[in-house]
């Protein structure tokens, strides 16, 4: 005899998936340069296009920090002496690599 109902636990359909982030990213990089004959030479290839991609973002990033927004003028207001010269300006456009347009 039993006094209390107890219930089965719910069962649910789940169907793990398995997620490779780096086929993943190699699928996109197929589609964004195309296939090249040999698999590991493109590989190689887009792995390298990527790379400088994303090192050149980088640096336009350096580049627009130092000529927009550094250093705040909020900051220059109280220390008058951590304003960039032209000379700064032009030191860091030079080690970027970044020519303005």
């Amino acid at each position: 005899m039993a006094f209390f109902n107890i219930r089965k636990p719910r069962q649910f359909e789940y169907k793990p998936r398995f997620y490779d982030p780096k086929k993943e990213e190699l699928e996109n990089l197929k589609k964004k340069y195309g296939q090249i004959e040999g698999e590991s030479y493109s590989r190689r290839i887009n792995f390298r296009n990527a790379m400088q991609e994303k090192k050149d973002e980088k640096m336009k990033a350096i580049y627009r920090t130092a000529y927009a927004s550094m250093p705040l003028p909020s900051y220059i207001y109280a220390h008058e002496e951590a304003n960039l010269t032209k000379e700064q300006r032009s030191m860091i456009r030079n080690w970027t690599g970044v020519r303005p347009k």
